[in-house]
């Protein structure tokens, strides 16, 4: 089979770095293509850990087409909310939790429904669907979301509009890795523009959303930290696994001690 120099060059780089390595020119490279791809797990992710791997966006797409894995259904709340985008269940990433690499969506749909409950416990809105809404006159909404396994969750949210934020917090009754509970106290009140311009200056210092995804975290006991935004046609989204320092870690204990609130343990 004979390969032209436009198919050579839409092989994915990955593939074309590893042929290069291997000594094969480009006329041996495009007869190769199948063993590379069949290559691909010892030579290429062989020393990849769950929390590291060295592919970019682009390739983890190529890859994803060979690799194990498939994409998840991110279904809407019991009450008909979605609050996350569909496109997250879309495989995107790799992870080698089994010993081997696979290919995962950005979101499952356990933890869509995981995080959904929640927000619907809260009585929480869909900042995805916020950011669709033709009618929306607000600047922005930020919300963060600290999911602790043992303790109760807390739900705050920044709402900015002509040069105001308002700030809403809630913490339910349940458990983040268990049922959510209902609302046991909450807090809506204006920031000042001392507390307005911290939130500012926190997110233009370190926003978690600049942070490279943590695309492999996760545990058994611990705590899900969540940051979304939503503005006009524009929908983010960022969480982190029980983080010990960085942006989310920064901004969340900023949130929480927004609140007033005491709290036991904070991980």
């Amino acid at each position: 089979m004979v390969f032209s120099a436009f198919q050579l060059q839409t092989f994915p780089a990955t593939l074309r770095k590893l042929a290069y390595g291997h000594g094969l020119t480009e006329n041996m490279m495009g007869r190769s293509l199948l063993w590379l791809a069949a290559s691909i797990p010892p030579l290429m992710l062989a020393a990849c850990t769950a929390q590291q791997v060295p592919t970019s966006n682009e390739e983890n797409n190529a890859l994803c087409r060979m690799l194990p894995g498939k994409s998840e259904a991110i279904r809407s709340s019991k009450s008909g909310i979605q609050y996350l985008p569909p496109s997250f269940g879309k495989v995107m990433h790799i992870c080698k939790f089994k010993g081997y690499p696979e290919c995962f969506p950005k979101i499952s749909n356990f933890e869509s429904e995981w995080y959904s409950n929640h927000w619907e416990a809260a009585t929480e809105p869909s900042l995805f669907e916020i950011s669709n809404a033709q009618k929306y006159a607000g600047d922005s909404v930020l919300r963060f979301t600290w999911l602790p396994t043992f303790h109760h969750p807390v739900i705050v949210r920044f709402e900015t509009s002509a040069g105001t934020t308002n700030f809403i917090a809630k913490e339910l009754s349940g458990a983040g890795g268990y049922e959510p509970g209902s609302i046991s106290r909450q807090i809506n009140r204006k920031l000042s523009s001392l507390e307005a311009h911290q939130v500012e200056r926190a997110m233009a210092r370190a926003s978690p959303f600049n942070e490279p995804p943590e695309n492999c975290g996760g545990g058994s006991d611990g705590s899900r930290w969540i940051l979304e935004r939503a503005r006009k046609g524009s929908y983010e989204y960022a969480d982190r696994w029980s983080p010990q320092k960085g942006a989310m870690r920064d901004f969340g204990l900023l949130t929480l001690k927004l609140t007033g609130w005491e709290f036991e343990e904070i991980y």
